[in-house]
C-alpha cells in the first residue's frame, strides 16, 4: 500500500511540480485523494456499520419518514 500511495504522490509531484511533502498532501486533500490506508480503514468501518443490524433498521426508519 505504501508503494501505491507513493506512486500517487510522485505523480502529483510530476504533474504540479511540487517538491514539498506538505504541498503534495494538501493537493491530495483538495483533489479527494486520501492515503490508501485511510480509504481502506473507511471501507472497513462502512462494512462493519452496514453489517450492524441496528444501523440498517435505523436507515429503514429514516427512509420511511423521508429523512
Amino acid at each position: 500500500m505504501r508503494i501505491l500511495d507513493n506512486c500517487i504522490s510522485r505523480a502529483l509531484y510530476k504533474i504540479f511540480g511540487e517538491s514539498d511533502n506538505e504541498s503534495v498532501l494538501h493537493m491530495r486533500h483538495c483533489l479527494g485523494l486520501p492515503s490508501l490506508m485511510n480509504m481502506i480503514e473507511r471501507c472497513k468501518f462502512m462494512d462493519r456499520l452496514l453489517d450492524d443490524r441496528s444501523f440498517t433498521v435505523m436507515c429503514n426508519v429514516c427512509n420511511v419518514f423521508g429523512f
